[in-house]
């Protein structure tokens, strides 16, 4: 669903700093049962992973990562807050 969107790929990996590695197949719990029927077929878990697998990976922006990084350390914060509010 939302790794379909460029944009947000692209702003998880500024955020994070961290390449986003984004699957090419969009059907992924057909893909993992196909993967899981190759494997017992062909050679194994990670063969069949490796041959069938593909994706794309969105490397981050050090420039657009480190504006991101006093936001997020707020967020954090906020984030963090949550645990202390009852309902």
């Amino acid at each position: 669903g939302m790794s379909r969107s460029a944009i947000l790929t692209r702003i998880i990996a500024d955020i994070c700093g961290l390449p986003v590695q984004v699957a090419c197949e969009p059907e992924s719990a057909a893909l993992g049962c196909a993967i899981l029927m190759a494997a017992h077929c062909e050679g194994g878990l990670t063969r069949a992973t490796r041959t069938m697998v593909r994706h794309t990976t969105t490397a981050p922006d050090p420039g657009s990562h480190e504006r991101y990084q006093a936001p997020y350390v707020k967020w954090r914060e906020l984030f963090d807050k949550l645990d202390d509010i009852e309902l």
